[in-house]
């Protein structure tokens, strides 16, 4: 040994005079990595990365599936126990780092407990079933508002802060608490939270409520609108025989009252410049007119489905001179 080279250990140091040193384990056994850089790809194929050597920690499997305390391998990254995340989560989408959103979802979400169901439910397995009273009167009872919110957001890069200004819609909490307690939600920090979701089954009961409510009224209009058609004279028949001599006449619609189509026939003797139809309300505004182009008989159906129920009057007019007025029901 020409270089007069000495290798002594003094406890677990085992050292080269003039040269290097290595901490020995203790014990005797296994590696003391220590800080470490690794050079090349390290397998962990179907083993543990654990704090003591035992079945816990981080396991990745043969098929590369990471899991964290899990050797399932039935999805790419499993997690068995709590998971606690200190931060904004974006999934199929990037973490809304600069809003003011802790989830952010971008394709529908689905939650089996939660506000998020989106399936139906399966009352079979429910108890408690009652039907919601009174819908209207809770939305009725519920404002809603739009307002500002402030909220502040970590920067991950430099671990500095941002504030954030968003606008909402919504409506106040406890005014919902008040109204619809099932659909409010407090946390174990005393955060609250609203079940906008829960909302759909009780604006549907308004909505049935409401058609019920304009069923009752429609049917209200179309016994007073019979009832003023029998206290509204028809035309005489002197009228009728005058204008059928100098024009022609006008039929009385068929079927009446209707719901759908009716008909209604016509007459008109001599040729004209200009010849309509006209139906008006019973506030006596236009609300359809059909031009006649050629003399003689003829048949307008008029579809009455959209019309709103009542009381309606229809004339028959050629060359500004009116030929005959007659009242029709629609229910």
């Amino acid at each position: 040994n020409t270089d007069n080279q000495t290798l002594s250990i003094n406890g677990s140091t085992l050292s080269i005079s003039g040269g290097n040193s290595v901490e020995l384990p203790s014990g005797g056994s296994g590696d003391n990595l220590g800080n470490h850089t690794a050079t090349q790809n390290i397998k962990l194929s179907g083993k543990w990365l654990s704090n003591d050597g035992g079945n816990e920690g981080i396991y990745v499997h043969t098929s590369g599936a990471v899991g964290i305390n899990s050797t399932s391998s039935n999805y790419d990254f499993n997690v068995w126990g709590s998971t606690h995340i200190d931060g904004p989560v974006g999934i199929l989408t990037a973490p809304d780092t600069w809003g003011d959103y802790d989830l952010t979802i971008y394709e529908n979400a689905n939650s089996i407990f939660g506000a998020w169901l989106t399936g139906g439910t399966d009352l079979s397995k429910a108890s408690n079933i009652n039907y919601i009273n009174n819908p209207i009167e809770k939305i009725r009872n519920l404002n809603g508002v739009i307002y500002d919110i402030q909220t502040t957001r970590k920067l991950p890069k430099n671990n500095s802060s941002i504030t954030v200004t968003k606008t909402r819609v919504g409506f106040d909490t406890f005014e919902v608490e008040e109204s619809c307690p099932e659909l409010v939600h407090k946390d174990s920090k005393g955060n609250y939270s609203i079940d906008y979701n829960g909302f759909i089954p009780i604006l549907t009961e308004a909505i049935k409520d409401q058609q019920n409510q304009i069923e009752e009224l429609q049917n209200q209009i179309f016994e007073l609108t019979r009832l003023i058609e029998t206290l509204m004279p028809q035309s005489s028949n002197s009228e009728k025989s005058l204008n059928e001599d100098k024009i022609g006449y006008l039929e009385q619609n068929v079927p009446n009252p209707s719901n759908s189509k009716t008909d209604i026939g016509y007459l008109i003797i001599n040729e004209f410049e200009n010849a309509y139809l006209c139906i008006n309300d019973i506030s006596g505004n236009e609300v359809r007119r059909y031009n006649i182009y050629i003399p003689g008989e003829g048949k307008i159906t008029v579809d009455v489905e959209y019309y709103n129920s009542g009381l309606y009057s229809y004339s028959l007019i050629v060359d500004k001179e009116l030929v005959a007025t007659k009242k029709m029901i629609i229910k």
